[in-house]
């Protein structure tokens, strides 16, 4: 019988339209708090010339990222990214552009890869480590927890996961998922041994409209380890703090 992977959250952080705090996301769990509005999103650390640089998905990844630092001093640690539309919408304009015969800047080029994410904030903050952009399917938590897990295998001590997408526009905002622009951030290690035993579990039966990291949210407030993700098809047992 295979292992079912443990991983051991040692701190998260999460944000959405209108929610950002602990207090938020408790409220929102509880059905109490709806996801609505702009984003709160703390780029106080950036300089505003670099905050001018960063793309919509960037600043959500950087926000997260100050958001854990203040808890944690070193996050020299290895990086995965997931977004399932990573720079759509500049790498769209591109082509847009070049269909009609007009230049494009090598800034909007360098905006428009799926990694741009990932480099924008390993230079920002000055983490060294290893990254990895990934994209999957409907939803790409599941793959960055999978590529998670094998850096632990191998002896990695933590490794940072980070989830998260903005609303398409145009005309492809009439055909994608998520209905929110959000952000899941993950410091994750390798679970200790006599843990794991007796939790309850967590079935995600009926299709949810809410992106796999949102739903994770609700298990782990709901103190849920054993986490299903879309269709069922991935299980997880979560540990929390």
């Amino acid at each position: 019988m295979q292992q079912e992977p443990i991983f051991f959250i040692q701190s998260w952080a999460a944000v959405t339209g209108g929610i950002s705090s602990l207090e938020d996301w408790q409220a929102w769990a509880r059905g109490e708090k709806e996801i609505q509005g702009e984003l709160a999103l703390d780029l106080s650390g950036v300089a505003p010339l670099q905050r001018r640089r960063l793309t919509p998905l960037s600043k959500i990844f950087v926000s997260l990222y100050h958001s854990l630092a203040r808890q944690q001093h070193d996050l020299q640690v290895p990086l995965i990214l997931g977004s399932l539309y990573g720079e759509l919408d500049a790498a769209s304009a591109i082509l847009q552009a070049i269909h009609q015969g007009e230049p494009v800047s090598p800034t909007k080029f360098t905006h428009s890869v799926h990694n741009t994410a990932a480099s924008s904030l390993s230079v920002l903050t000055k983490n060294q480590q290893p990254s990895r952009s990934l994209s999957a399917q409907a939803d790409p938590l599941a793959a960055a927890l999978t590529d998670a897990g094998a850096l632990l295998a191998t002896g990695t001590p933590q490794v940072l996961v980070m989830v998260g997408d903005v609303r398409p526009e145009g005309f492809y905002a009439q055909v994608c998922n998520p209905l929110h622009d959000y952000g899941l951030l993950l410091l994750l290690g390798n679970a200790p041994q006599q843990q794991g035993l007796g939790w309850p579990q967590f079935d995600q039966q009926a299709p949810s409209p809410l992106p796999d990291s949102l739903n994770l949210i609700r298990a782990l407030l709901h103190r849920e380890a054993r986490w299903v993700g879309a269709g069922g098809t991935f299980t997880l047992l979560f540990l929390t703090a």
